[in-house]
């Protein structure tokens, strides 16, 4: 007995949604990991990581009241996964996650500004970060 076009229709839509939830074909997984840990008494950071690599950056501890926010990032060669996370422990810096989606080099340059919730602050410091990605 075939099938009611009303319940085909359904059928077929909900085929053709479930594979909308998969990620888009070319979409570059990570398959290595690069964690970078940033030096506080440095104000630029440089280092070279591998297509694919899930580059983790750990940012300078900062005092209370701070925060680390991202002021330029291309990405054309970098993909954010990761917001800027809180410190996992007491002391420790936020890290932030990317993957490396194309070969060139990138800067990144992240601002430490008073934790007030305002798109616009003066930057207390600042830290670029120059990756190479091979």
């Amino acid at each position: 007995m075939p099938l009611p076009r009303p319940t085909l229709l359904l059928l077929l839509l909900g085929l053709a949604l479930g594979g909308c939830a998969s990620e888009p074909e070319g979409v570059v997984k990570p398959s290595g990991q690069a964690p970078v840990v940033l030096d506080p008494a440095a104000k630029r950071t440089e280092q070279t990581v591998t297509f694919a690599d899930l580059v983790t950056l750990t940012l300078p501890p900062a005092a209370p009241g701070l925060v680390w926010k991202i002021a330029a990032h291309d990405v054309r060669i970098l993909r954010q996964t990761t917001a800027i996370l809180p410190p996992a422990a007491p002391g420790a810096g936020q890290t932030v996650a990317f993957v490396a989606i194309r070969s060139g080099v990138t800067r990144l340059r992240f601002v430490l500004v008073p934790d007030t919730g305002d798109r616009v602050a003066d930057p207390v410091d600042t830290h670029d970060v120059v990756l190479s990605v091979k």
